[in-house]
């Protein structure tokens, strides 16, 4: 090692660092960045903070509000954690050595879904009791990227981003029958962050079709 607690960015992939021409290393230093959940009204006046501080990301709210899924990085480490609002402590929900990521609550808040990356780049998608209990369940693998971004309010589809080697599209997988995924937009253009209307019968997404990110 030439240097060491150097600043890392987790959800762009990139470290604070540079070489000079004359070999002169610079770098910010920082190790974990410390994020803080906190509450605000809608108005923008802060109420109160939840949980400890630490390497946090993807904050979901289940349905009912009383719980959160994060991804939460501890020694290392790139898991999904569950927390009751109430008590704010939060308790590790996935074990695996690889990165999980992009929790998604079920709308009865029984299950979570997420991606699992070893090898791969996200190119798994789970679904666990929100229990805690169990092993989770394969969804669906395959050799393209993918995250889950919704789940629809009948509980019976899956909305996740497939990623290909021009940007992304907008896939859905059937909990019910079969269960095999298929494109809801399949384009040149990149198309992601699907999410559903309440009553699933209409989906908000991002597009740069027109040469920039905007919302259909």
């Amino acid at each position: 090692p030439v240097a060491e607690d150097i600043g890392y960015n987790t959800s762009n992939s990139y470290c604070n660092a540079s070489v000079s021409v004359d070999g002169t290393l610079v770098y910010l230093s920082g190790g974990v960045p410390n994020r803080e959940l906190i509450w605000f009204d809608r108005t923008g006046k802060q109420l109160d903070s939840v949980g400890p501080v630490g390497d946090i990301n993807d904050v979901v709210l289940s349905r009912d509000a009383k719980r959160i899924a994060i991804q939460r990085r501890v020694e290392g480490n790139y898991d999904i954690w569950l927390m009751d609002l109430a008590r704010g402590v939060p308790s590790r929900f996935t074990f695996d050595a690889g990165v999980e990521d992009n929790p998604v609550w079920s709308p009865d808040g029984n299950f979570v879904a997420f991606s699992a990356a070893t090898t791969d780049l996200l190119a798994t998608l789970y679904r666990k009791p929100s229990t805690g209990l169990g092993n989770p369940e394969l969804l669906f693998k395959s050799d393209d990227g993918k995250e889950p971004t919704d789940w629809s309010s009948d509980g019976q589809f899956l909305l996740f981003n497939q990623y290909n080697l021009s940007g992304s599209d907008v896939w859905v997988l059937p909990l019910v029958g079969d269960r095999k995924p298929y494109p809801l937009l399949d384009s040149e253009f990149v198309e992601g962050a699907a999410f559903f209307a309440p009553d699933s019968h209409w989906f908000a997404y991002s597009s740069n079709e027109t040469g920039r990110s905007e919302i259909y």
